[in-house]
């Protein structure tokens, strides 16, 4: 049953190839998330639920350069977006992982 729902959300996250430009929300609501956070070069950064960049783009700008950014996302659509804009801007230390957060094991 979790599996099936699992699989909806993905198959509705890949559908929305416009997700950035479906309105100002999204964006907005990135910017908005990105004044109260706080980063600095050189930390190392988890984003979960990636989507499209929106935040993780800016904060791997904000960490570098001898800082990082992993982005995880069970959408392919959407990662795909993402890689498309990191690719298009040059990012060089923002990874991107295609997973369910459940799955993951993080060794610290």
């Amino acid at each position: 049953m979790q599996e099936d729902y699992k699989q909806k959300v993905i198959n509705f996250f890949n559908g929305r190839t416009a997700y950035d430009s479906e309105g100002k929300g999204h964006p907005e609501n990135a910017k908005r998330l990105l004044e109260f956070v706080s980063v600095k070069s050189g930390q190392t950064i988890l984003d979960l639920a990636t989507g499209t960049g929106l935040v993780a783009i800016p904060v791997a700008k904000a960490v570098a350069p001898n800082g990082s950014l992993i982005g995880v996302d069970m959408s392919p659509g959407m990662l795909a977006q993402a890689k498309d804009k990191i690719v298009a801007e040059g990012i060089k230390n923002l990874e991107l992982i295609e997973a369910d957060v459940e799955s993951i094991t993080f060794n610290y």
